[in-house]
Parts: C-alpha cells; sequence; structure tokens
C-alpha cells in the first residue's frame, strides 16, 4: 500500500473509533453496538491500540469479556499506549461492580501505568473480591 493510502486508512480508523466513542455517550450502549462493531470490522488485524479500545468499549456494553479485552492489550507494543478516557468517563462511573473497577483498570493501564503484569493483578484482585 502506498503511504497516501495507509494514511487514508488510518484517518477512516480514527473516525470510526471517535464516532463509537461519541454514539456511546450520547445514544446508549444499545445504539453504539453497531458502531463499535463497525470499527472493528474495518480495522481486522490492524491499528491493535485502537483495536484495543473498541473491544473495551465492547465490554463496556456487555458485548465483550475481561478475558477478550486483554487479548487485545496484549496485541499492543508499549511504545503505541496513549489512549485517553476523558470522554466516558462518565458513563464508566455508571456501571455496576465488578465491570466499574475492570473498566477503571483498563484506564489506569491506558492512562497510567502501561504495564499489563499490574493489569492483571488489579483485575485478579477485582474478580477475587
Amino acid at each position: 500500500k502506498d503511504s497516501g493510502e495507509v494514511v487514508l486508512q488510518t484517518l477512516v480508523v480514527i473516525a470510526l473509533s471517535n464516532k463509537a466513542e461519541l454514539v456511546l455517550i450520547t445514544q446508549g450502549k444499545g445504539m453504539a453496538k453497531t458502531s463499535i462493531h463497525d470499527a472493528i470490522a474495518f480495522m481486522k488485524d490492524g491499528y491493535k491500540e485502537q483495536r484495543a479500545f473498541m473491544e473495551i468499549l465492547n465490554f463496556l456494553i456487555e458485548e465483550s469479556t475481561v478475558d477478550k479485552v486483554l487479548v487485545h492489550i496484549d496485541a499492543i507494543s508499549d511504545e503505541d499506549i496513549g489512549l485517553d478516557f476523558d470522554l466516558i468517563r462518565n458513563m464508566i462511573n455508571t456501571l455496576e461492580p465488578p465491570r466499574k473497577e475492570q473498566a477503571e483498570a483498563f484506564t489506569r493501564f491506558f492512562e497510567d501505568h502501561h504495564d499489563n503484569a499490574k493489569l492483571k493483578e488489579e483485575l485478579a484482585q477485582i474478580s477475587n473480591a
């Protein structure tokens, strides 16, 4: 692929991811499912960080599991980590335990520590509480 096509595909991935996030916070879980799945379908096996983020959104709408999110987080290289959860933080705060605490652990991974082992330890403590 030439660089122009790669740039265009990256912009489409970002746009689809942003759309899914915005639909989730403005129209709710039911409406977001299609947008999230559209973004995932376009990404296929690429765009590891954005794919992990979409799996987290899938988790928030109860369409995914902690283990599935971890598979996608494990696929990210350290230099790719840098997501921001500001837009969906209020939505995360409304989740029921333990999903809320699990989502908070995912956000800490991306925003704070980037440590897979620490994330898995936090998630294990949540499930054992």
